[in-house]
């Protein structure tokens, strides 16, 4: 609870939540009830990992990252990085640790990770990060009316694809 103005701050940015289901404009205390509604109980019933991420010289919030594993649905991932920090690599770095911690320590074997089709940024994590393209979906994702694309991240993948990302760091 302790990020949650931090989170309100950050992502109360249009060019963030065009991309999101999130109410737009967005209300004064969404990221509170976010957390406390969502984020908390489903963490609280191992339904859910959140990670905050934070510049690691200050301890400044940047972002968060969220896998979901609900019943009946296969486990997915859903992030976001505040405009200061976006394309510095925060979010790939982010990715790496935590998919780390998905695959190798909890058992994930694969996870459903999805974007809007005009979300560049999204897709090339998902690219350097080993998701394979599944496709389109008609469900459309956030404000901008755009389709969904469908992407597959398998722990095999992952293993390449880090092998690669962690010689380029």
């Amino acid at each position: 609870m302790d990020d949650v103005s931090d989170i309100q701050k950050l992502f109360n940015h249009w060019d963030i939540v065009k991309f999101t289901r999130a109410p737009w404009p967005l209300p004064e205390n969404a990221a509170l009830m976010n957390m406390r509604d969502k984020t908390l109980p489903a963490m609280e019933e191992g339904k859910q990992f959140s990670w905050a991420i934070t510049l690691k010289e200050s301890g400044e919030f940047m972002g968060r990252v969220d896998y979901r594993l609900y019943d009946g649905q296969k486990p997915d991932r859903g992030f976001f990085m505040g405009i200061p920090f976006q394309g510095k690599g925060y979010m790939t770095e982010a990715v790496m640790v935590t998919q780390d911690f998905m695959f190798f320590e909890y058992g994930l074997e694969v996870l459903i990770v999805k974007n809007a089709l005009s979300n560049e940024a999204s897709r090339k994590i998902k690219q350097k990060t080993g998701a394979e393209y599944v496709g389109v979906e008609d469900d459309t994702c956030g404000h901008l009316g755009d389709k969904t694309e469908v992407w597959k991240v398998t722990r095999e993948g992952w293993e390449r694809a880090r092998s690669l990302l962690s010689g380029s760091l």
